[in-house]
């Protein structure tokens, strides 16, 4: 983690507003957590694409999240940040960094992913992740403590196992 620390800081604030940026500590938890899901995409020793989970459980002062019904399920993941520098984002790389997330949690035999998306300014992470098979399982309205046009929050799950009954 601590080679990468300070380009995953770099692209937060080269992507986000300061209210949607994830602390250093937050992003530290998550890949110290053997049960995390993490991938980066680096080149020329800059990450330019990253998909970063961790153990929902260790993520209790998450907005939403303890409303889950598995958050202290070691099954669930909660969805730290997936981010793309913006000169390679409309390319589909957000879409593939985070089907490959799934499918290696998949593969570790993980249950779900949950995260949140702002409305509007993180709609097109909103569209990947619906893409991808989640469902909003809350939308909270006001949830960001800042003055953008936009506060409010979808909570995603997004399935992870499934039943042959579910193609019934």
């Amino acid at each position: 983690y601590s080679q990468y620390k300070e380009n995953i800081e770099a692209i937060q604030k080269e992507v986000y507003e300061k209210a949607r940026q994830t602390s250093l500590e937050t992003f530290e938890k998550a890949v110290s957590d053997d049960l995390s899901v993490a991938l980066l995409l680096i080149k020329d020793n800059q990450i330019e694409a990253m998909a970063i989970s961790g153990t929902a459980s260790n993520f209790p002062t998450e907005r939403i999240l303890r409303r889950d019904s598995e958050f202290e399920d070691t099954k669930t993941l909660y969805m730290v940040d997936c981010t793309v520098r913006p000169g390679h984002q409309g390319k589909g790389l957000g879409r593939q960094i985070k089907a490959a997330l799934n499918l290696l949690a998949m593969s570790e035999g993980k249950n779900k992913v949950v995260g949140r998306n702002r409305d509007r300014l993180a709609g097109a992470m909103l569209s990947i992740n619906l893409s991808l098979g989640a469902r909003e399982e809350y939308y909270v309205p006001e949830d960001y403590p800042d003055f953008e046009q936009y506060r409010d929050v979808f909570y995603y799950n997004n399935e992870l196992q499934w039943s042959d009954q579910d193609y019934r």
